[in-house]
């Protein structure tokens, strides 16, 4: 019972990562039509940056999470960027 309420847990913790990533990624056509309609101004193209900036946040936040899941699970290799081996990444 204790290992199935862990997975649960596990699975919380990604899927609001998920969801913080989602959210940000959603928000780029806006920033983009914004900018395109203000030909690049100062403002549109600062909150085109700082959606870009949250998203690649929320998207390390998902690579915790996924190598904190691999971790208790004992699986090797789960995340990009651990395999430094070219056939690791290449196959893996």
């Amino acid at each position: 019972m204790e290992g199935s309420l862990a997975f649960l847990n596990d699975t919380r913790e990604y899927d609001m990562a998920n969801l913080h990533l989602l959210f940000w990624l959603s928000l780029i056509p806006f920033v983009t039509g914004w900018m395109g309609e203000s030909h690049f101004g100062t403002w549109p193209v600062v909150a085109y940056g700082v959606v870009l900036l949250m998203a690649s946040v929320a998207c390390v936040c998902i690579w915790h999470q996924v190598d904190k899941f691999a971790s208790r699970r004992n699986v090797v290799g789960a995340v990009p960027g651990d395999c430094t081996d070219l056939e690791c990444v290449v196959v893996g």
